[in-house]
């Protein structure tokens, strides 16, 4: 059972449900009219994912301050995070000057983070939550052992005589991005569920209010435009927006560091809406969302959710003057002077911005180089910070770490590799001298700091080849027993590795099976030998979902704090080089069955960190296949960078058939990945169930019938229930007599076929070898379905028209012996190659289907081994 420390209750009006309930005895809920008249106002203001960012207070208090002074009633509401993975001034002094600074600001009410348990539970319980002087809220956090809330779920907040109601969650994704240690002992239970629970228990308990909110630590995975719902990709924001009680009138979101802001239906509630809101993070923006109560006593949002950028100009301080902006902006000022004492001090250099990654929503490439779409602004809170891609940033700190446990003796026996996790980076290392005016390219504490500010201690650990192969494809996240952290999750972390590793993977593959290939120092890797992993403790402990490292053997404290190593690094590598090179490869060989060969696609080759260069040529060696090289271009459709490499119908691999890769790009960026890529072997879409698979399958391993491939989806279809055309009948037999060089003729001899048709080659061989001579009207009528009869023509003229008796009597019920292909349709039924239809006939002016004709050609060219004139006397 978890040792829970004891913790005090009721702050605000009522706080409740926590670890122990609050009874409320009171009247219907809400209250409506009688707190109110028809048309009052109430504002409500968010932020979420401040991130100790003092820096940013000044002008967040202004804003916060200004909407104050222009609404009669307000509340002001944090989603969560409001402090770890913080700026410098702040994480340097235990985020304590946040805490004083969110007090002075009058919050009324937070969720609690993720990050609010970056230092334990217990730090949570026993030093935050008693400093702050509003309700830290988390209606899904239970003791495990008691099934118990061990926070407050919900407060009430009395302001002019409405009662506005918050009730608060945190992310389940927790548990993955904590380290295990600090949340030991605590279950974190679906925020939607835990949300509608406190709506009913409050409704149970008679709790009165006029407003509700419900503040999730928890948010989409994309930007929007102002009014507009975001792009999303995380199952448990749609859960949010559509399955979030309809009593609920605002919604309040944070954790996934988007910016988004708009109004949506009400389950249940036709043409009724409420805002959705999240405002990005450290303090960027305020949103502001007005209620007005209707003459039906409901509260109405008033217009679209309002975004305020809170950033005050360089040199300007806030138009208007309170107390509350003199006391935030002092207790900011305060802190950060007493922080950059320490912070100043240089400790290392670079020759240009080594940043996270930037997505297409917030950089672009300006003069082949990769840009920001706006100017930075404050160095210590503007970052990336795109999880998804790999960047300069997480390549540097992979190889500081591998540089550290090697250069303090530390290594051991085996090879290390670095390995840095992308939640971990919490700034960016500018080359642009700060407002301290510390010099361009120099680096100081500050700022080293507030890169990895954590203080997570670096450990190492042993782990089979197997397993780090299984830590890289733990970067698409799951939970313990192996399925996504939330239901339809495919969420993905990119983890950066240390120079020594490069590996291929194919991201498009089934879960656990996308890692293609990696190297160690540019050999493959064994699975059975042993491998040093240096990274932060947490991750020992399966932070980040990596329950593989949780594994490791002979796992060590390296005594040093993962800070502390990446100075010495910066120590010992003055004016260091953003690395853009990519270490990781996504690639997916596509059209098994496409009629001109299988195509590499190679997405993910450009470095998204600024200042890499945009990547124009994709190259691939392959040794003995051949070179190839591919623009590396932008596709509107996906929203996606790539290059289609096309290997060429001649290099077609089968499943059973590997060729060594290397991949290289221009400009170079130092990326070159060499892989053993795997073929594949054909599949059709609609052939299941079919009499004759066996037969199609047999085709298409053989080149002679790959169907129809569509490239959009990378499927193909055999159609086994269409009818043959004349000149794909042909197509078949001259692939099956090796696909011969034929000479052209001079003149057409059909009407019907020219240069340039489709099959041309093979239609003009079947004629010069007698295999058909076309119709009496000069014609061949190649997209005319070929008959049974004129079928077995064909293929008794490809065997070498072999001696055969003429028939004396039916070949088939209807085949008599006169029939103008007797001989012909008497030779498939001696062979086998036929047996006709089980009633007795032959149907010979029928269509020849496309999965029979597979048949007819198998059991002529495998069973019988007859091949081009074998027969011929």
């Amino acid at each position: 059972m978890m040792d829970i420390p004891a913790r005090r209750l009721g702050r605000g009006v009522a706080a409740g449900l926590g670890a122990a309930a609050v009874a409320v005895a009171s009247a219907v809920v809400p209250l409506g009219a009688a707190a109110a008249d028809p048309g009052d106002q109430v504002t409500l203001m968010t932020f979420n994912d401040f991130h100790g960012a003092i820096g940013g207070a000044a002008g967040l208090v202004c804003a916060v301050e200004t909407v104050r002074a222009e609404s009669d009633t307000s509340v002001l509401l944090s989603a969560g995070d409001n402090v770890g993975g913080s700026a410098f001034a702040s994480a340097v002094q235990n985020d304590e000057p946040t805490i004083d600074v969110l007090n002075a600001m009058g919050v009324d009410a937070t969720a609690i983070g993720n990050h609010e348990y970056d230092q334990g539970v217990e730090d949570l319980l026993e030093r935050i939550e008693p400093r702050t002087a509003f309700p830290d809220l988390a209606a899904n956090v239970y003791d495990e052992a008691t099934g118990d809330r061990i926070h407050d779920a919900y407060t009430v907040i009395d302001r002019d005589g409405v009662k506005i109601a918050v009730i608060g969650a945190v992310t389940t994704k927790t548990v993955g991005k904590v380290s295990p240690a600090a949340i030991e002992g605590l279950e974190f239970g679906d925020p939607v569920d835990a949300v509608n629970d406190v709506v009913a228990e409050m409704a149970s308990d008679g709790v009165e209010y006029d407003i509700l909110i419900a503040s999730y630590h928890e948010g989409a995975s994309a930007n929007a435009e102002p009014g507009v719902a975001p792009d999303n990709t995380d199952p448990i924001f749609d859960k949010i927006v559509t399955e979030t009680s309809a009593e609920v009138d605002a919604i309040f979101n944070g954790d996934s560091h988007r910016v988004y802001n708009f109004n949506a239906p009400v389950p249940g509630q036709d043409g009724e809406e409420r805002a959705i809101v999240q405002t990005g993070s450290s303090a960027a923006n305020l949103g502001v969302v007005n209620l007005e109560l209707g003459e039906d006593g409901d509260w109405d949002v008033l217009g679209m959710p309002e975004l305020i950028a809170t950033p005050l100009p360089e040199g300007e301080t806030c138009a208007i003057t309170t107390p509350v902006v003199e006391d935030v902006t002092q207790i900011a000022q305060d802190a950060i002077d007493q922080a950059a004492v320490v912070g100043a001090e240089p400790v290392g250099s670079v020759d240009g911005d080594v940043t996270t990654s930037w997505d297409d929503s917030k950089a672009s490439y300006v003069d082949g180089i990769r840009t920001a779409d706006e100017p930075v602004g404050n160095q210590a809170t503007t970052k990336g910070d795109n999880r998804t891609r790999h960047s300069a940033a997480g390549n540097m700190l992979a190889d500081s770490m591998r540089w550290y446990l090697e250069d303090a003796g530390l290594g051991g026996e085996h090879e290390v590799i670095g390995f840095m996790n992308p939640g971990g980076i919490r700034a960016e290392l500018w080359y642009e001298e700060s407002a301290a005016d510390e010099g361009e390219g120099v680096v100081t504490y500050a700022e080293a700091n507030s890169m990895v500010p954590f203080g997570n201690t670096l450990n190492s650990g042993e782990v089979t080849g197997a397993q780090f192969d299984q830590m890289l494809e733990e970067q698409w996240q799951r939970n313990a027993a192996g399925g996504a952290v939330d239901p339809g999750d495919e969420s993905f972390l990119a983890f950066g590795v240390s120079e020594n590793v490069e590996y291929a993977f194919d991201s498009s593959a089934e879960r656990d099976d996308r890692i293609i290939d990696i190297r160690i120092d540019g050999e493959p890797i064994d699975l059975d030998a042993m491998y040093t992993i240096v990274a932060a403790s947490f991750l020992f402990e399966g932070g980040d979902n990596m329950h593989a490292l949780a594994e490791a053997e002979n796992v060590r404290d390296s005594g040093v704090l993962d800070r502390d190593a990446f100075i010495g690094y910066l120590e010992a590598h003055e004016g260091l080089d953003p690395d853009y090179s990519q270490r990781q490869l996504d690639v997916e060989l596509r059209g098994a069955a496409a009629p001109d060969g299988q195509v590499l696609r190679v997405s993910k080759a450009a470095s998204q960190s600024l200042g890499a260069p945009e990547i124009e040529t994709v190259h691939v060696d392959a040794g003995e296949l051949g070179t190839f090289e591919t623009p590396y271009e932008y596709d509107e459709a996906s929203g996606t960078y790539y290059a289609d490499i096309a290997l060429g119908a001649e290099n077609r691999l089968s499943a059973e058939e590997t060729a060594a890769l290397t991949i290289t790009t221009t400009p170079s960026a130092g990326t070159s990945v060499t892989f053993e890529l795997t073929g594949q072997d054909v599949s059709f879409t609609d052939i299941d169930g079919n009499l004759f698979v066996d037969e199609i399958m047999w085709m298409a391993e053989n080149g002679y019938s790959y169907g129809w491939y569509d490239e959009e989806t990378d499927t193909s279809e055999f159609r086994p229930l269409q009818p043959v055309n004349r000149d794909a009948m042909a197509a078949f037999l001259y692939r099956l007599a090796g696909s011969p060089e034929v000479d052209l003729p001079r003149s057409e001899p059909f009407t019907d076929v020219e240069k340039g048709d489709e099959h041309y080659a093979a239609m003009m061989w079947a004629y010069q070898q007698g295999i058909t001579e076309g119709w009496d009207d000069g014609t061949f009528r190649p997209t005319t379905p070929i008959a049974r009869d004129a079928m077995a023509a064909f293929v008794y003229r490809y065997a070498g028209s072999p001696d055969v008796e003429d028939p004396t009597s039916a070949v088939f019920d209807d085949v008599s012996a006169s029939n103008q292909f007797a001989t012909e349709i008497a030779w498939m039924r001696s062979e086998e190659i036929t047996t006709g239809w089980p009633d007795g006939t032959y149907r010979p002016l029928a269509p020849t289907n496309r999965d029979a004709t597979a048949a007819f050609l198998f059991r002529m060219t495998d069973e019988n081994e007859i091949t081009f004139m074998s027969e011929q006397d």
